[in-house]
């Protein structure tokens, strides 16, 4: 995890190795701790205890869908090892939850191919899992600035593939009501229109720092009417735009929905390298803000957060198509057909994921078909819907992710600090119009992240 170098925007975060003996055998755990940090909005958003959640209700559901569907068709899973040992018992806070996650492995590639981290402890102001640094594991680098390399970007979004899929094949195979099992992932705090709660709060501070604090100050460069009128109809389209960010309406209007990450950006997500040094898999972490939503939301969040306008336009459709098309291979895989034309699992079509290549030889029975909702012009459809939360979501992260270090690493040493970043937006506004006036390259990039918002042209002097 990035931010601040090694925080992250509400935890204090840090690895620890713990050597224990159980039974008279030695073990030795690497890990990786998470604590509470910008309390009033970590208590808002109910965050530590839903990532808690996540990893005790929700994840064991998705392992075993994604690994066992398999066995129970016939196909071989040996090689994948069974349960690590129990941690010693943990009493750090009155509410804990003992969590053990295995760790599987394929046969053949040795290749890690879970869907989320191990995780060993939940509390509401402690999370302790799996340091996957350990695992080869490692942080997106330099991206704050810089595009991320297309290769990144496809096996994150294949990350969420495994997410999504796993959900859909938990609940279409083995029959499991999430919301009604886990029915805090359909109370939202984050997407929310509710009146003072945090997540309201955070997304309203964010749309004053664009209409009081950006707006005035670039009006002149973008390219609409240059008149009073036209920049009060702008404040106005923003103001709207961040008052109907709402997943629960999301939901409604979305026939899919699955286990969301609900906060994808590079921060939350971890990469391995191959020999070559080309990233070979990625893992989502930080589920903070879990819920139930369209999958749509989460993979435009993603793009719109790691990629700048130019490369996002040249690339979109393939990575959008790429996912999509990964979603289908892996739903497949497990018995669960989601294509338009019922096809055999063992197609002539190959995985490109490498923890897929050794598991999908034997051959599958017949897959389930299913009303067809998940075809590539319903997932564009779906795409559009929800793109103006999407861009909300990154004019709400944006500005702050790639304000200035040094500035950013003095304010995270604050907790009052970090939750003013969020929740004030004067507070918030300052820092961007100090930032604007001080670097032009920043400047340029809160322009083009306006008009992106905004869906306009990009100004006559932009950078492409």
């Amino acid at each position: 995890k990035s931010g601040a170098q090694t925080e992250g925007y509400l935890s204090q975060c840090g690895s620890v190795t713990v050597r224990v003996v159980v039974k008279g055998k030695p073990h030795t755990l690497h890990l990786f701790v998470k604590r509470e940090n910008a309390k009033e909005v970590v208590d808002g958003l109910d965050a530590f205890h839903r990532e808690g959640l996540f990893y005790e209700k929700v994840l064991p559901h998705l392992e075993e869908a994604w690994h066992n569907v398999q066995a129970a068709n016939g196909v071989s899973t040996a090689g994948v090892s069974s349960f690590p040992p129990a941690p010693p018992a943990c009493r750090l806070a009155p509410t804990v939850t003992a969590l053990r996650r295995p760790v599987l492995q394929d046969a053949e590639s040795g290749e890690d191919t879970r869907v989320g981290v191990a995780a060993f402890l939940g509390t509401d102001t402690v999370v302790v899992m799996e340091d996957l640094t350990r695992r080869g594991y490692v942080a997106i680098s330099d991206w704050e600035w810089n595009d991320i390399p297309y290769q990144t970007v496809e096996q994150s979004l294949h990350a969420l593939a495994r997410l999504h899929a796993s959900t859909l094949v938990a609940e279409r195979i083995f029959g499991v009501n999430l919301a009604a099992e886990v029915p805090e992932l359909m109370d939202e705090n984050f997407f929310t229109r509710v009146p003072g709660r945090v997540g309201r709060r955070i997304f309203e501070s964010a749309s004053e720092v664009w209409v009081r604090y950006v707006l005035p100050r670039v009006f002149s460069r973008l390219r609409v009417p240059q008149t009073a009128d036209e920049l009060r109809r702008l404040q106005d389209v923003v103001r709207d735009m961040y008052a109907q960010l709402d997943v629960p309406t999301l939901r409604k209007r979305e026939t899919v929905r699955v286990v969301s990450n609900g906060d994808v950006w590079p921060n939350n997500v971890l990469v391995k390298h191959d020999a070559q040094g080309r990233v070979s898999h990625a893992i989502v972490v930080d589920f903070q803000m879990v819920h139930l939503g369209p999958p749509a939301l989460d993979v435009l969040m993603y793009l719109l957060m790691t990629m700048r306008r130019s490369h996002r336009q040249r690339h979109a459709d393939a990575l959008l198509r790429d996912y999509h098309t990964s979603l289908l291979r892996f739903c497949r895989q497990r018995g669960l057909d989601l294509s338009e034309a019922s096809v055999s699992a063992n197609d002539e079509e190959q995985p490109s994921d490498s923890e897929d290549r050794s598991r999908t030889s034997s051959v599958l029975v017949a897959p389930m078909a299913v009303p067809h909702e998940f075809g590539w012009e319903a997932f564009k459809a779906s795409c559009e819907r929800v793109e103006p939360a999407a861009r909300c979501i990154m004019g709400s992260h944006g500005p702050m992710i790639r304000g200035c270090k040094s500035d950013m690493d003095e304010l995270f040493k604050d907790s009052e600090k970090r939750s003013a970043i969020l929740l004030d937006a004067d507070y918030r506004g300052a820092l961007v119009v100090r930032w604007m006036e001080a670097d032009p390259a920043y400047r340029e990039l809160i322009i083009e992240t306006l008009e992106v918002l905004l869906g306009l042209p990009a100004s006559a002097s932009a950078e492409q």
